[in-house]
């Protein structure tokens, strides 16, 4: 199965007309990270409930954490490591983040489990995967979930020291004072 992943990461990137754009309009930058993230994904099956065209396999997936790699980013943003990078001339600050995110893939040991079950069928020709959301996002250690948190994360940042207005920020004191 984990032969599936790397068939399921190839279904996910890659069509026939265009090796860099997708059915989700991936681009070449994160095409690059889900194939960094499926390199480090590991498919354990579980159980498997098999008809004859059909298979259901839950199965226990390994992945790079992608809660802790979105930490790192989001820290280093906040902390301004990466401002003279995104001053540069070149890629698009989308495509440098992208970079980004995918070296601290490549530095990242924090693994996520999760169990999930996968659907397979036979057309006939082999086994594919019919993969949903939950399945996909465990393939991809969160990549998307997690990515949701880390963007709800900076909002919050954002409002409570960015706006003192807010009356929540650190070292403003309240109008009860």
């Amino acid at each position: 199965l984990s032969e599936l992943a790397y068939e399921t990461f190839n279904a996910l990137t890659l069509k026939d007309e265009d090796p860099f754009v997708n059915q989700f309009q991936m681009t070449y930058y994160e095409s690059m990270i889900f194939a960094s993230l499926v390199e480090y994904t590991e498919v354990l099956p579980i159980k498997t409930l098999l008809s004859e065209d059909e298979a259901i396999v839950r199965c226990q997936i390994t992945a790079i954490d992608m809660r802790v790699v979105y930490d790192q980013y989001l820290a280093h943003y906040l902390n301004g490591d990466y401002e003279d990078y995104f001053l540069e001339l070149g890629p698009s600050d989308y495509e440098k983040y992208c970079l980004i995110i995918n070296d601290l893939i490549y530095n990242e040991s924090s693994m996520v489990v999760r169990t999930v079950d996968l659907t397979l069928y036979d057309d006939g020709f082999g086994w594919y995967i019919a993969l949903d959301d939950e399945a996909e996002d465990a393939i991809l250690g969160g990549y998307y979930s997690e990515y949701e948190k880390m963007v709800e994360d900076y909002e919050v940042y954002d409002f409570y020291y960015n706006h003192p207005e807010n009356d929540f920020g650190p070292g403003v004191q309240s109008n009860s004072e």
